[in-house]
């Protein structure tokens, strides 16, 4: 709730302490959430231009998962690896295209 947040200067100075400690406690989460939403951009990207593969691709992900580790499953969803070069900003791109094209 940062409109409870009493120390604006404090945030200024960069010495107020965020509330939220998982931040620092279980920083993992987050690069592994950062990791699949890229996935999630690919799969709705492809999804606009042929929505019955790119559901059939999402599908075989789901049934393969839990069997194996991260970059099998990619092969599975027919997914791009993301920490090849320039992959996120292959998939970020039309995302932010899109966004900005909103608003």
């Amino acid at each position: 709730m940062p409109w409870r947040i009493s120390d604006l200067e404090a945030i200024k100075r960069g010495t107020y302490w965020p509330n939220q400690s998982h931040l620092f406690t279980h920083p993992f989460y987050y690069i592994e959430y950062n990791i699949a939403q890229i996935n999630v951009f690919e799969f709705y990207e492809r999804s606009k231009h042929n929505y019955k593969q790119t559901w059939q691709d999402y599908s075989n992900l789901c049934k393969s998962g839990g069997s194996t580790n991260y970059l099998n499953l990619l092969k599975a969803g027919n997914l791009s690896n993301p920490f090849t070069p320039n992959t996120i900003s292959n998939i970020c791109t039309p995302i932010q295209d899109e966004l900005f094209s909103l608003i």
